[in-house]
């Protein structure tokens, strides 16, 4: 498969935050950038996934819910 280079700016504290986590889950950081984004890999975490689909009922509630 071709793939193409895709370049960011993450701010350091943020970065190790990521490679940390990452390491932790046996990820390369494009693996767990594009997982987290996409929402799709088998190898993410069962509980991060959890976690994420926790905020997003946290935003929708709030935004249906304004007094």
């Amino acid at each position: 498969m071709k793939s193409r280079r895709l370049s960011i700016r993450v701010p350091d504290p943020l970065l190790g935050r990521l490679e940390s986590y990452l390491d932790q889950q046996g990820l390369t950081v494009t693996e767990g950038v594009l997982a987290s984004y996409v929402g799709q890999n088998e190898r993410l975490p069962f509980l991060a996934w959890i976690g994420r689909v926790k905020q997003r009922l946290v935003v929708l509630k709030n935004n249906i819910f304004l007094p």
